[in-house]
């Protein structure tokens, strides 16, 4: 389930910039959901997890547009962030939002390096790099019988 779900949200943010609150509220219920049935993180660590994955955007998001006068991150971007949380726990996060930052560079470089031309202020979709940082984590965990 939660595979498919960041799929769907992958593709809408490609697609449309577009992360809609009824998909990220119900990553999150479902990751939550998932806690109680004893299928990942515990409750506490879920809980902490979608806290801590849409608190830490959001500073960031806020920091960014004080400091720039500019929108630097989508508003749907924090709440993916804490969708993924409830998911994985809170421990999975700094390596989530690490996998995420470095694949969203490395293609923006791949693009520059490719184009010349390319507008380094062109919007990229961040949350389907979230979405690609995300399932993999959650594999590893789920391989490891957390």
């Amino acid at each position: 389930m939660f595979g498919w779900q960041l799929l769907a949200l992958a593709a809408l943010d490609i697609r449309h910039f577009l992360l809609p609150n009824a998909l990220t509220a119900g990553l999150a219920a479902t990751g939550f959901a998932a806690s109680l049935a004893g299928l990942g993180p515990t409750p506490t660590d879920s809980l902490l997890g979608g806290l801590a994955g849409f608190g830490s955007l959001w500073s960031v998001r806020k920091a960014y547009r004080l400091m720039r006068g500019r929108e630097g991150l989508g508003g749907g971007d924090p709440k993916l962030f804490g969708g993924i949380g409830f998911w994985l726990g809170w421990y999975a996060l700094p390596y989530v939002l690490l996998s995420s930052s470095v694949l969203g560079l490395a293609i923006a470089a791949i693009r520059l390096w490719r184009d010349p031309n390319f507008a380094t202020d062109r919007p990229i979709p961040f949350g389907a790099y979230l979405a690609l940082g995300a399932f993999p984590a959650w594999l590893t965990i789920a391989a490891a019988g957390n």
